[in-house]
């Protein structure tokens, strides 16, 4: 099956493999053994980005215009994340708390059991992964930002021969990786 324009992102969560694509299907969901299509939506509320699932039931889509809420049993998109708007990249999960990276924003983390926005770490970041310790580390041009993220407390380190940069206008799964 086609599946949307520029499909930069995709995983596997529970049994199901999740697709997200910048344009046309922007996103669509398949059995991870499979790959048959269990459904595809044309429609999210912005270009696709990214996916997390943060329970069985519930996962995040991170779009051109915010979060939104996929209902996993459902197989639906349900309702914004309140307090999140313009272009969201990469996310990450740790135990309660999603982390997003939001163009110019800053890192929003949201409590994952009430779907709200609980702190902004303010700044200009490019992307994010977290690290095999379990600390989450944040790209900002010529900094590597390593935050706790259970205290949200972050150190900096500078750069000197490398960036990390992101690229919002064109949008792509990021430069940032860790084991």
């Amino acid at each position: 099956k086609l599946l949307g324009a520029t499909t930069q992102y995709a995983t596997v969560y529970g049994d199901n493999v999740y697709f997200v694509s910048k344009q046309g299907l922007s996103f669509a969901v398949a059995d991870a053994k499979t790959l048959k299509k269990k459904t595809a939506i044309s429609y999210i509320g912005g270009d696709g980005r990214f996916f997390i699932g943060v329970s069985p039931d519930k996962g995040y889509i991170a779009t051109s215009n915010g979060i939104k809420i996929f209902d996993i049993a459902n197989l639906s998109v349900g309702a914004s994340i309140e307090n999140i708007s313009g272009e969201v990249g990469n996310m990450c999960l740790v135990g309660d708390h999603a982390f997003a990276v939001v163009k110019s924003k800053g890192v929003h983390i949201i409590n994952t059991r009430t779907d709200k926005l609980e702190k902004v770490i303010e700044g200009s970041y490019a992307t994010l992964t977290q690290s095999k310790d379990g600390n989450v580390w944040i790209g900002a041009r010529s900094k590597l930002i390593k935050m706790n993220p259970y205290t949200f407390e972050t150190s900096e380190q500078t750069l000197t021969d490398t960036s990390i940069d992101g690229t919002w206008f064109a949008w792509n799964a990021g430069r940032l990786c860790a084991s």
